[in-house]
């Protein structure tokens, strides 16, 4: 038996940057013209198994992963941070997985209101 599971996120909003540390976070005021900035992101996560025995299934798990940062505010864009890193992060990764899949109990629909 082969398992193919996917799972994606795709992002388009506003959002704020305080800065990396919770001292920034309690020190800096939220608002548009100082933490504000467009966020657009997408997450795929591909995976592929196989069973093994039983309820054991292994293979192998991906992610695709990139955030890319639009229309920053002042504070965010003189951040040390995303000066060094840039307001585009790309990141991939694959890797083996191992699962143990309990199996399922179906309770008849009349007798799950009991």
């Amino acid at each position: 038996m082969i398992f193919i599971g996917f799972e994606t996120d795709i992002r388009e909003m506003e959002d704020h940057y305080w800065g990396v540390g919770m001292e920034k976070a309690d020190q800096i005021k939220k608002d548009d013209s100082t933490t504000g900035y467009e966020r657009k992101s997408y997450y795929l996560h591909p995976v592929v198994m196989f069973r093994i025995a039983g309820n054991l299934f292994t293979g192998l798990s991906s992610e695709i992963t990139r955030t890319k940062a639009l229309n920053l505010s002042g504070l965010m864009s003189e951040d040390h941070e995303i000066l060094t890193y840039g307001t585009d992060i790309f990141s991939a990764g694959l890797g083996f997985v191992v699962f143990i899949i309990p199996e399922i109990i179906w309770i008849p629909h009349h007798m799950a209101y009991q």
